[in-house]
């Protein structure tokens, strides 16, 4: 009887070791995976900053560009209204 008590105890020791063993690695588990769903959520908006950036930086570009074209534009109409400015001069001596 006191053998069989005494196999009982240290199985029932053995079952509460594996037990907090189980609970440890569950532990350990839901850790890791939290931390993998954070650095997910930070990949994501990473990507998220990246593709903003980007699209600043493009807007950027094309107001710099079509800056240069008005800045073109204007310089055009103000060469062709001198020129027309001469030829009426001109036009007037002749």
């Amino acid at each position: 009887n006191s053998i069989e008590q005494i196999l009982i105890q240290l199985r029932e020791r053995q079952i509460a070791v594996e037990k907090v063993e189980t609970y440890k690695l569950q532990e350990r588990a839901a850790t890791q995976e939290r931390t993998l769903r954070e650095k997910e959520a930070l990949a994501e908006q990473q990507a998220k900053i990246t593709t903003s950036a980007l699209t600043i930086e493009i807007s950027e570009n094309e107001g710099k560009a079509q800056l240069a074209r008005t800045r073109q534009e204007a310089e055009t109409i103000q060469v062709t209204a001198k020129a027309e400015a001469e030829k009426v001069r001109l036009a007037g001596r002749g």
